[in-house]
This record gives structure tokens, sequence and C-alpha cells, in this order.
């Protein structure tokens, strides 16, 4: 809710850089161009190019998601591929992405895994005129 006198702001979430070798096991392509385009300064600067730089404050907030071993499948359900292809070929990619944090939780012995994210925040106060 914006507040009277407030600016409008703006968040992406991305996956942080993965450090372990279990991020690593499960870290997606998209990830990295996700980390470049939203997850800094300049990417947002370039997505927000109408905007004068000078108007934007930024902030990082470093946050951990538990992913289950259902969430990847939950996730590719909410994209384009999932209406592009056939059924046989969603149930497989869903499986595989289940497959994937599968092995890694049971390699760490856990239900789920502590997904590092950061949320990149941006709040646009208009200059005067």
């Amino acid at each position: 809710m914006l507040k009277p006198g407030g600016w409008p702001g703006l968040v992406w979430n991305v996956v942080a850089e993965p450090r372990e070798p279990w991020e690593l096991a499960i870290a997606d392509d998209s990830d990295e161009y996700n980390r470049a385009s939203k997850g800094t300064v300049d990417g947002l600067t370039n997505r927000l190019e109408y905007l004068p730089r000078a108007e934007l404050e930024f902030r990082r907030v470093d946050w951990e998601w538990e992913l289950t071993r259902e969430h990847p499948a939950a996730f590719l359900a909410t994209t384009s591929m999932a209406i592009a292809t056939s059924p046989e070929e969603r149930t497989r990619a869903f499986e595989r992405s289940r497959a994937e944090l599968r092995r890694v939780c049971d390699a760490q012995g856990r239900a789920a895994m502590p997904v590092r994210h950061v949320a990149s925040c941006v709040r646009w106060t208009p200059g005067p005129g």
C-alpha cells in the first residue's frame, strides 16, 4: 500500500550466486541471467532506463526460501513452458526438476534446502518539476 506522499517501489527476487556444491547442482541457466539483469544496480538501471538514475534508490536484501522437492515442479507449472509443451514433455520436465532437488535433499538428509535469494529493491522518487 502506498502511504500519502509515498512513491512506488519495485522488488525483483533472484536466486543468489551459488556457493555450495549442492547449490551448483540445482542451479539454472536463467538464474545467472536474472542475477545480472535483476540482481544488480547496473542491471536494474538498464531495466528502468526511462527513469533518471538520480531519482532511483536501490537496496538489496538477502533471504532464504526452504525449497521442498515439489517447489521446482510447482514453479515450472506456472511458466509458459507448461502451456507450450505436450503433456508428456511437461511431465518429464516436472519429474526432472523433482529428481534434481530430491537427490540434493537425500544427500543432505533434509526434506527441504535453504535456497539463498536476493531481493533487489528500487524506489523511484520523482525529482522536482
